[in-house]
């Protein structure tokens, strides 16, 4: 069940992108500090999840403590963030299990 939540981040992640690469609409972008400044300001939300696309791109989730907004947000290596989209009743799932690499012997 806990791996579950990889497809469902992609999937949701896609179909906030989508639209917008596809139809060409102009991104909602500023330097990264200021993105996250705002979202704390003006929702209270804070980064509760993301992970690494590619070498130059990170997608981080903002929400609030309660889970009432969340905001996805995309994060160059240059240090520009544009937000991609956002909503309301932000669901935590269980974190992922991941293995620890094994230590090698000397």
């Amino acid at each position: 069940m806990m791996h579950k939540a990889k497809p469902v981040l992609f999937a949701i992640a896609l179909a906030l992108t989508w639209p917008m690469a596809a139809t060409g609409q102009s991104r909602n972008c500023a330097a990264f500090g200021l993105v996250e400044q705002r979202l704390a300001e003006r929702f209270g939300e804070t980064p509760v999840g993301g992970g690494v696309v590619s070498a130059r791109e990170v997608l981080a989730i903002y929400a609030t403590n309660d889970g009432a907004t969340w905001t996805l947000v995309s994060i160059s290596a240059d240090g520009e963030a544009c937000i991609l989209g956002g909503g309301v009743d932000w669901l935590d799932l269980m974190p992922l299990d991941h293995p620890q690499p094994e230590k090698e012997k000397s």
